[in-house]
């Protein structure tokens, strides 16, 4: 029950932490990065720049990613306060 409100938040989580990890990849590394485009950052000698600017980007789909964080999340409330009354229920049929 706890996993699935982890991946609930894990889920609308996502795309913010996806861009801040971008930004702190390009502030490490020293890169200029926005989305105006993707700007030349050297990785080990390789351009991550692209994948970077996607990452940032990313941040977009947390307005669909949230919304259905939310569903799940009265979901997952209505299923727990259900499973919380059948529980309580048992105990009094066994006493």
């Amino acid at each position: 029950m706890i996993l699935a409100l982890a991946l609930i938040v894990l889920f609308a989580a996502l795309p913010a932490l996806a861009a801040v990890m971008a930004s702190a990849v390009a502030d490490a590394l020293g890169c200029p990065l926005n989305e105006g485009g993707a700007h030349v950052c050297l990785l080990f000698g390789h351009d991550i720049g692209g994948v970077l600017n996607t990452m940032l980007a990313s941040h977009w789909f947390a307005y669909m990613t949230i919304p259905g964080a939310v569903a799940a999340l009265v979901v997952w409330i209505v299923v727990a306060l259900i499973l919380l009354v059948l529980r309580r229920w048992r105990r009094r049929q066994t006493l």
